[in-house]
């Protein structure tokens, strides 16, 4: 009886489905990760312009090999005030790239570099933001996290993306929190009975974490629990180590927000633009993004329907039209879109409160009438191509990291371990 070939292409095609649907993560939840890295930014900004920094054990050995670059950069002139100042500067300006998630790669290369740079104000807190946001940061630059509610994914010319994704790197946050709060855990179990309810909590999060069956409740389960740990017991880390339990949020819980959230009025909104108005065709795309409207949401030009067409010139103005075929002009489409906004509906009876309507009416004639002019704020947002599978030399260098980071916390650990052992750990 002759055997059927296999075919390795499929088999390989099928390990990355079940690889995807077990331990990928969505690109909303890395959207999370990416606000809360620079929120924690911004917070360690300002914890250095408030206390500025404390020097001394800035070299400590580092947990995950901290995914910093300080064994080499202890020794710059970051004592210099301006030197500081300006560190501190750049570290804001990427800090909002990454807020607005513009140039997303490139903000969490230049975060992660001026971060390692930056003196550790509270070197003995090893459960500190800043000890902990390095590595984060490391294996963000490997993260596609501009790919959902960012500006990079707004003007993406490539509208096909998963939902969810499983590379290196998103393998390697796993593997990151596993590290960091099973070195919590051992630390725990060698202070005090007491921190038993502590360690069943972490122990329990983990686990979840890493459960290939009945995935999303498993991984919504670890990541409440994850966040109650960290509420808790990672005040200090709020930021940062809460948006990294976020990052494991399910594609389901996702779909099931989505669910509650958009219903015909969304479904049913179209958007028109000037066909011959480069700022006006990035203005649309970039509010159909950053308000969370329905991706699909139709993005038309006037001039390919008559009668939008004369309403455009008659009105001076972009075209909005509801579910119902009514059509809004000016600031009041403004009002009405942010009004059909799951983030930002709140804002919509403000945005119509009379003194502000007719305020926010002049202003939009102001730029109607000056498109060339405004369309200098928003030339350097381009369109391009966004893909979420980063490149595959980009993966294999991602890889290769993974791997020495392994071997290292393996060799760490069993140091720790023997440590322990002998009394003289902690």
């Amino acid at each position: 009886m002759n055997k059927l070939p296999v075919n390795r292409s499929d088999f390989g095609l099928d390990l990355q489905i079940q690889l995807e649907k077990r331990y990928g993560l969505d690109l909303r939840s890395l959207a999370l990760l990416r606000l809360g890295l620079a929120i924690a930014l911004l917070a360690l900004v300002a914890n250095h312009l408030q206390f500025g920094p404390v020097y001394g054990n800035a070299a400590a050995t580092p947990l995950l090999l901290e995914g910093s670059l300080r064994f080499w950069t202890s020794g710059l002139p970051v004592t210099i005030p301006w030197v500081h100042g300006g560190l501190l500067g750049l570290t804001a300006i990427a800090a909002l790239f990454l807020l607005l998630g513009y140039r997303t790669r490139w903000a969490a290369i230049a975060a992660w570099l001026l971060v390692s740079l930056l003196p550790v104000q509270s070197a003995a807190a090893e459960f500190s933001s800043e000890r902990l946001l390095p590595a984060v940061l490391f294996w963000a630059m490997f993260l596609p996290l501009g790919a959902s509610y960012a500006i990079d994914s707004a003007l993406n010319l490539r509208q096909a993306l998963p939902n969810q994704l499983f590379t290196a790197a998103t393998l390697a946050l796993r593997v990151r929190q596993s590290l960091v709060y099973g070195f919590w855990i051992v630390t725990l179990l060698s202070a005090e009975a007491t921190a038993s309810p502590l360690v069943v909590l972490y122990f329990g999060a983990l686990l979840l974490l890493w459960t290939p069956v009945r995935t999303t409740f498993c991984r919504t389960l670890a990541v409440i629990l994850g966040l109650l740990g960290t509420v808790l017991f990672f005040p200090a880390a709020f930021w940062l180590e809460g948006a990294v339990w976020l990052a494991f949020l399910p594609t389901a819980i996702w779909q099931s927000w989505a669910e509650r959230c958009y219903g015909p009025p969304q479904a049913g909104l179209q958007i028109y633009y000037d066909a011959d108005c480069g700022f006006c065709k990035k203005v649309v795309h970039l509010l159909r993004t950053l308000l969370l409207l329905l991706p699909h949401t139709p993005l038309l030009t006037a001039q390919s329907e008559a009668s939008i067409c004369a309403d455009m010139e008659a009105q001076n103005s972009w075209v909005v039209v509801d579910w119902q075929g009514k059509r809004h002009f000016k600031f009041e489409a403004i009002a009405y879109i942010v009004s059909l906004s799951p983030a930002f509906r709140f804002l919509a009876p403000l945005l119509r409160w009379s003194p502000l309507m007719r305020v926010g009416t002049r202003f939009y004639e102001t730029i109607a009438n000056n498109r060339k002019a405004a369309g200098r704020f928003t030339k350097p947002f381009k369109f391009q191509s966004f893909a979420a599978k980063p490149a595959a030399w980009l993966e294999l260098i991602a890889w290769s990291l993974l791997a020495v980071c392994a071997i290292a916390n393996y060799f760490k650990l069993m140091a720790d371990a023997a440590a322990l052992s002998s009394g003289s750990a902690f």
